[in-house]
């Protein structure tokens, strides 16, 4: 390699590198507050879990982590990700492959609600599910 093709190479890449540089990256302040939402909302899913079937909203336990957990996940994604501070090209990937998962996640559990199961027995046989529908 030429000496000039070197310089203009080492040139470039630190351009690139400064060009990175200039993005406004979230202070260690942020960082610390972001852990602490993030181990709030862990606690409140943990106190959620354990007290809404107590006092007798055991249906909200599913709907209420499921909530909390999109919100911790999108703090994660936005802020230790750097997704806040990046170009929209890369939130886009991001946000398809979360709609992907969540939709995934929906279908299963209407599977699994649209279809009781019973438990199989040996007088049930292998058409336990089929045996229940009866």
């Amino acid at each position: 390699m030429s000496a000039t093709h070197q310089a203009t190479h080492s040139s470039a890449s630190h351009d690139a590198h400064g060009a990175h540089d200039t993005h406004a990256h979230p202070s260690t302040r942020t960082y610390i507050n972001i852990f602490g939402v993030l181990f709030l909302v862990t606690a409140a899913e943990v106190v959620a879990a354990q007290a809404l079937p107590l006092v007798g909203l055991a249906s909200l336990v599913v709907p209420s982590l499921l909530i909390m957990a999109v919100v911790k996940g999108a703090m994660i994604m936005m802020y230790y990700m750097h997704l806040k501070s990046d170009s929209a090209w890369f939130t886009v990937p991001m946000a398809f492959g979360l709609i992907l998962a969540a939709g995934m996640l929906i279908s299963m559990i209407g599977l699994f609600i649209g279809s009781p199961r019973v438990a199989c027995t040996p007088e049930l046989g292998k058409g336990c599910v089929a045996a229940a529908a009866k």
